[in-house]
């Protein structure tokens, strides 16, 4: 059995540039290594939204290894993770000469105490998270200080007390992110990561106070004006992420919506790396919300006129999302019914409306589920003009056919038996199953994915105009 090992780990980064390229070489040992055998470690770099691996390292059976990275390395955050999955994040640049960790057992690095030694920008790195760990020890205390749930003769004075509380913090964070910055200014940390995590304060700025009526307004219109947008290297962290995501559950109203996508995507489209990151960000967070009307607003008022910046991930996730938007007409197709007849969606759907238009597979559990659910809309609404289509991405025919029967579907099926290679998928923006889009008899998008509550009203309002 593997105990705990100690270890010495030394890396000594060489940087040359040569051929506007630099050169890093990344050397160290593992103490005690017990077991006698060749091991891997991996290493990681943070790039967009999480740690994309490098490369693995060998380790010798004398816990010895040396990597060379022989390409353009921009400084940010990497991760060195050790066989036993325990990992020590670090910051990486060109500046860095050498990066010396502490003597540490395996125990220590899963609970990342090791230290990296004479490093300036590991020491300022670590210098800003603790300074963020005290500022979000602050805004907790604050938080249970202060209870605003009920309105009482001292609901507004608790209010302003509140926000007083919060505008102080704020102010104090920036002072204590402006000492890191002075003490470490060389560093990639000081350039280009501190100002992400700066806040607007009443405190900084007295005007503000008679331009906004509440602190959540002002941090509204100001909460990115410290960042440097110009710099592609504040995605090399996860600094910014963080702080689109605070922005948009803590500063966004619903009401506000387009407001803040504005706030973002405006200032981001000065770089298109930044701009393509802040948009896939927004894109994801509204989808994880099903806030299609935010996302519709983005893309035709901010993806659409700055097509020319688009990555080609962000063209194809965009393009692929148009495709079932609500009120776009969706593209025909055809497929084979369990008779083995070709069957074309337009020409089933002509003289019907609205059709819910079922996206299955026979090996789906959830599609099951929903099959059932479907059962009795499909019972309640049928005679009415409501018609159910299901369309199987099923490959083995006798398969499909045989759940068909023992689920006694009662409503039209089709598939071209083709999978995930169906170029159904393509066509109509589906991406996971099981899925559903109510269309008109015209193709166009009604509704989509909507729960049974949702249909049930949706075909009642429908019902009652008749």
């Amino acid at each position: 059995m593997l105990r705990y090992l100690i270890i010495l780990f030394t890396i000594t980064i060489s940087s040359n540039i040569l051929s506007a390229k630099t050169k890093v070489v990344l050397s160290g040992n593992i103490t005690n290594l017990s077991n006698g055998k060749n091991i891997n470690a991996y290493i990681y770099r943070y790039r967009g939204n999480q740690f994309y691996l490098i490369d693995s390292i060998s380790i010798d059976a004398k816990g010895d290894f040396k990597y060379t990275i022989n390409d353009i390395i921009e400084p940010g955050l990497f991760k060195i993770r050790l066989p036993n999955r325990s990992s020590r994040q670090f910051i990486l640049s060109e500046t860095e000469k050498e990066l010396a960790f502490s003597s540490a057992s395996y125990l220590d690095w899963k609970q990342g105490k090791t230290v990296i030694h004479d490093s300036k920008e590991n020491k300022a790195y670590r210098h800003l998270l603790s300074t963020l760990s005290n500022y979000n020890n602050a805004i907790t205390t604050i938080h249970k200080s202060f209870s605003t749930s009920s309105i009482d003769s001292f609901y507004r004075s608790s209010i302003i007390a509140y926000e007083k509380s919060m505008d102080e913090q704020s102010h104090l964070l920036n002072k204590a992110l402006d000492k890191i910055k002075a003490e470490y200014s060389e560093t990639f940390v000081a350039k280009s990561i501190v100002d992400i995590y700066k806040e607007p304060s009443f405190k900084a700025s007295p005007a503000w106070e008679k331009e906004f009526d509440t602190r959540k307004a002002m941090v509204h219109h100001h909460y990115f004006d410290f960042i440097d947008f110009n710099d592609a290297t504040i995605l090399n962290t996860p600094a910014l992420r963080s702080k689109l995501q605070t922005y948009l559950a803590q500063y966004s109203d619903a009401g506000k919506i387009n407001s803040s996508i504005e706030q973002i995507l405006t200032t981001a489209k000065v770089d298109s790396k930044v701009f393509n990151y802040c948009a896939r960000n927004l894109f994801q967070y509204f989808q994880k919300s099903e806030n299609e009307a935010a996302i519709r607003y983005m893309i035709f008022k901010y993806i659409e006129p700055n097509k020319a910046l688009l990555n080609h991930p962000n063209k194809a996730m965009f393009a692929q999302y148009k495709k079932t938007m609500v009120g776009t007409q969706i593209a025909d197709f055809k497929a084979f019914n369990i008779f083995g007849q070709e069957v074309t969606l337009s020409k089933v759907i002509e003289k019907n409306g609205p059709v819910l238009l079922h996206f299955w597979h026979s090996a789906n559990p959830n599609s099951k589920s929903y099959i059932n659910e479907l059962r009795t809309l499909y019972k309640e609404y049928k005679d009415d003009g409501f018609q159910l289509i299901g369309i199987s991405f099923d490959q083995n025919a006798e398969r499909w056919k045989k759940v068909i029967s023992e689920n006694k579907i009662l409503w039209p099926n089709i598939a071209d038996l083709k999978g995930e290679q169906s170029p159904i998928l393509k066509h109509c923006g589906i991406n996971q199953l099981p899925y559903a889009l109510l269309i008109s008899n015209e193709r166009k998008v009604l509704l989509k994915n909507p729960g049974l509550e949702e249909l049930n009203d949706f075909l009642d309002k429908i019902e009652s105009k008749r």
